[in-house]
């Protein structure tokens, strides 16, 4: 069967793509090889500039089936010894708690909604390109012809593997690799009420097992998601299941967490943690989301790149599907996009991960005592900051705190 477009990959990236281009009358197939709906290992936190998009927004707004669990006003941030915790209580939501398995399905269902056809449960085994077509197979041996293919399947995407052989890109991309790990636990409204309050405070626990990474507790309505995360190199070199019940012991000893909790159904997802693809696009190609690696060095947060990725591919596509030009050339301003609107802030926040896991003591100790520290590192938490345009502002702020300020101290 004939589309104009077949998106693989039916996650935020994914679903994004393919609701705007149906949207504008175009011929879709979204395919993903699990069942909706289906769960994803995630800490479920989407920034407060995911309101930008306004099905999102009036989604929040107004549904009353938790599509937003709670709204987290508060964060902490842990520094590895426990000495030191930036607080910072915000008047604006700092994010909102989504349920991942409730949340993907609703963007499954926008994209439906407005005319795509899904097919779920469906495993893409092959993809490829020639001058006049763009085929995808799958592993029960279905084929499809299409236009262009997106690439929307996350860290391991078969689209994105193909391109990058077509591209003969010689990227490491193992060493850029990570681990997430995580749990949700129901522990009743009333104890989320008192230990975390109706600001639904969130904590970050900096190098949790001394990774470069870090451990969290997000508070929803009734339940706490707990995880942590870090490079994969260093992931197989700890115990991740105790290491784990470690940080859940570490709560319940400080009563973030009821006694009789116990890990029963750990869950682990790979993340990018750093750099995307060097060239998200080829002919009939395009690649978006966690496929391209757009995930906040910092954070590990992606949702809202992956559905502007997804937004912005769609607009590309459909010009090229306008002027019948699917060539590299046609598709090249995708990248071009996306990298003037965010992909600098992304190699930014490479840089700001660096300096937080070699001075994480640092941070937490000045960003507790210094309120504009605080609000800008709780700002490149969040994401809410142009961080390439602010990057030496911040570091200098920085320097400031971590020389200046001490040495008088001394003094």
């Amino acid at each position: 069967m004939n589309y104009d477009v077949v998106v693989v990959g039916a996650g935020p990236a994914g679903s994004t793509a393919a609701k705007f281009l149906s949207e504008k009358g175009v011929k879709v197939l979204l395919i993903d090889k699990d069942k909706f709906p289906r769960d994803k290992p995630c800490g479920g936190g989407l920034c407060e500039h995911i309101t930008e998009f306004d099905h999102i927004r009036e989604k929040i707004e107004t549904d009353t089936s938790d599509f937003s669990d709670s709204i987290c006003m508060r964060g902490k941030i842990v520094s590895p010894s426990a000495q030191h915790t930036t607080d910072y209580l915000s008047e604006t939501p700092l994010f909102h708690n989504v349920r991942r398995k409730k949340f993907d399905y609703a963007l499954v269902q926008f994209a439906i909604d407005a005319g795509a056809e899904f097919l779920e449960n469906c495993k893409v085994k092959e993809v490829f390109t020639t001058q006049e077509k763009a085929v995808v197979k799958l592993a029960n041996s279905r084929e499809f012809i299409c236009k262009v293919i997106v690439g929307a399947g996350g860290a391991y995407d078969v689209v994105a593997n193909y391109l990058r052989k077509k591209e003969r890109l010689r990227e490491k991309r193992g060493k850029d690799f990570g681990m997430a790990v995580v749990e949700e636990f129901e522990v009743g409204e009333e104890f989320i009420d008192r230990v975390y309050g109706k600001e639904r405070t969130s904590m970050i626990n900096l190098k949790h097992a001394n990774l470069n990474g870090y451990a969290w507790v997000f508070s929803k309505h009734d339940i706490l998601n707990i995880g942590y995360g870090g490079f994969n190199d260093e992931m197989k070199k700890i115990d991740i299941k105790n290491e784990f019940k470690n940080y859940l012991d570490f709560l319940k000893r400080n009563g973030y967490l009821p006694k009789w909790i116990e890990s029963k159904k750990l869950k682990g997802a790979p993340v990018p943690f750093v750099g995307n693809i060097k060239k998200t696009y080829a002919d009939r190609i395009v690649i978006v989301g966690d496929a391209a690696g757009f995930v906040s060095p910092l954070t590990g947060e992606g949702i809202y790149y992956a559905m502007d990725s997804g937004k912005i591919a769609s607009e590309i596509i459909s010009k090229a599907l306008e002027k019948e030009d699917f060539g590299a050339q046609s598709l090249k301003s995708y990248q071009n996009i996306w990298r003037k609107r965010w992909g600098k802030d992304l190699e930014a926040l490479r840089f700001f991960h660096r300096m937080l896991m070699k001075w994480p003591e640092k941070f937490v100790k000045y960003g507790s005592r210094d309120e504009k520290l605080k609000k800008i590192f709780i700002a490149l938490f969040i994401g809410n900051i142009n961080t390439s345009r602010m990057k030496w502002k911040i570091i200098s702020r920085i320097v400031m705190d971590f020389f200046v300020y001490d040495v008088f101290r001394r003094g």
